[in-house]
């Protein structure tokens, strides 16, 4: 492109480009012509700049932002576990024998924080 950005700011109303003669009309499209193609480079190093941002973010997503989200995942799930009330209930079981209330344990004296741990480590 450069090379065709040359000839075309050797040209002065008439000239020739390739063995094809170039009239043009007036200054003003010789002028806005000769500045389109002086943007060329400047665009074509912002475009590259642009690639190079969109695989840092793409790689970004993959080794930082991926495993934050889905360790996020895992405390939630373990939060929402602790966080039920239903699961802190123990259930009263009667025996047979005397029909006596037997207490036994809630979901989270059982789990005795085990899910918490897990998604500490990664594991949940």
């Amino acid at each position: 492109m450069d090379e065709q950005l040359k000839e075309i700011q050797e040209l002065e109303g008439y000239g020739g480009i390739g063995g094809y003669a170039v009239y043009f009309e007036n200054k003003k499209q010789f002028e806005w012509l000769k500045e389109q193609a002086e943007k060329v480079p400047e665009l074509e190093e912002k475009n590259h700049l642009y690639k190079l941002r969109k695989e840092n973010a793409q790689e970004l997503n993959e080794i930082v932002i991926k495993p934050l989200q889905e360790e996020n995942q895992r405390y939630k799930e373990a939060l929402e576990f602790y966080a039920e009330e239903d699961n802190h209930v123990a259930p009263f079981l009667f025996t047979q024998d005397n029909g006596i209330p037997v207490h036994n344990e809630s979901k989270v004296d059982e789990d005795k924080g085990v899910k918490a741990r897990q998604a500490l480590r990664g594991e949940y």
